[in-house]
């Protein structure tokens, strides 16, 4: 039986029940609250009081200049967020970065559940504004 949970961003749908999911879309909305969620840090004591390094480090970068520095270690902290956060995943290969003229980064990981035994891995993505 597939694993349920409530997506993000929180919405209520039909009847005033939160919006669910399974898959692939559950995935993504883990990613993004991960990605959307203050992990301690040198600047930042972490968001959450119970579980500080749980979250990334997303926060660090905003309001900076994007550029050739600030690119890979967007990277590096998405990864590291993941590996903390969702364990049973698997990054494959790099992750893919994209920047709007807004000054948006959509970071874009490949991911495979390391419990599921199928040779199909799935896309897990987040955004996160950094300027």
């Amino acid at each position: 039986m597939a694993k349920i949970g409530i997506l993000l961003p929180f919405r209520l749908g039909p009847g005033g029940n939160p919006v669910t999911g399974t898959g692939k879309d559950l995935r993504a909305s883990k990613v993004q609250l991960t990605f959307g969620t203050t992990a301690t840090g040198p600047k930042f004591a972490g968001e959450l009081p119970y579980d500080t390094e749980f979250g990334s480090r997303m926060e660090e970068l905003r309001q900076r200049n994007v550029d050739t520095v600030f690119r890979p270690l967007a990277a590096v902290y998405g990864l590291d967020a993941l590996g903390y956060a969702m364990p049973y995943e698997r990054v494959v290969g790099d992750p893919k970065m994209i920047e709007d003229e807004r000054g948006h980064i959509e970071l874009r990981f490949l991911t495979k559940d390391r419990r599921d035994k199928s040779k199909t891995p799935t896309y897990a993505e987040a955004t996160t504004q950094v300027k």
